[in-house]
């Protein structure tokens, strides 16, 4: 911020991609889990597993159910025994910290206006991303030649994956869904209070003014 001019930081503009937090949160437990960097604060796991977690049978059981209620626990105690207030970045940045979106807009919004800001519903961005790139576009003020959506980068059809969660409702307990929704829902309605109120851009594939 400070590299810039007070003239220059107000034509910066950032697009931010928002997914629903608890896939977010299993998306990162699937992928760290595969490349044997999974957070394991609360677990017991031995020095001997430590040294060679992807072969360690402790290790590869651990489940997302286990995981994610671990991170809540550890959510909730940071916040009550601390008194802290910005849950996020106080007690931590990533986990399911990284899905507490509304802390994150407040920090950018503490140096730049809201309508410089513009976010993204993930699921647009992947199910339909050429009418996504076009809303962009046209935020972003792009025109003609400018397109975003020209050329061979932008397909129609919906990205694949792990990630995208198809036709997979047994990836975690009723009980640990119940958790995290309960976790994330105030952080939830204060992002849309702030989008509305700040002027921020919530960029779908369908008009704005039909969300709000």
């Amino acid at each position: 911020f400070k590299s810039y001019s007070r003239v220059g930081t107000s034509h910066l503009r950032f697009i931010s991609i928002l997914r629903d937090p608890i896939d977010r949160l299993r998306s990162l437990f699937l992928s760290e889990k595969r490349q044997g960097s999974l957070d394991l604060i609360g677990f017991n796991i031995t020095k001997e597993c430590l040294k060679d977690v992807l072969s360690c049978e402790a290790y590869l059981n651990i489940t997302f159910d286990m995981w994610a209620r671990l991170q809540v626990s550890r959510a909730e105690e940071c916040s009550h025994l601390n008194s802290i207030s910005n849950i996020w970045p106080d007690c931590g940045t990533d986990g399911i910290f990284g899905g507490i979106y509304s802390l994150q807009l407040e920090m950018y919004l503490r140096y730049f206006q809201g309508d410089q800001i513009s976010l993204v519903r993930f699921e647009a961005a992947t199910e339909d991303r050429r009418q996504c790139m076009d809303n962009v576009g046209d935020w972003l003020g792009f025109t003609g030649d400018a397109n975003l959506t020209k050329g061979p980068v932008i397909s129609d059809q919906p990205v694949k994956g792990d990630f995208m969660l198809e036709n997979d409702d047994s990836w975690l307990s009723t009980e640990v869904q119940g958790l995290l929704e309960a976790f994330y829902q105030p952080y939830a309605s204060d992002l849309f209070s702030i989008i509305k109120r700040e002027n921020v851009e919530f960029i779908d594939v369908v008009e704005r003014n039909e969300l709000f």
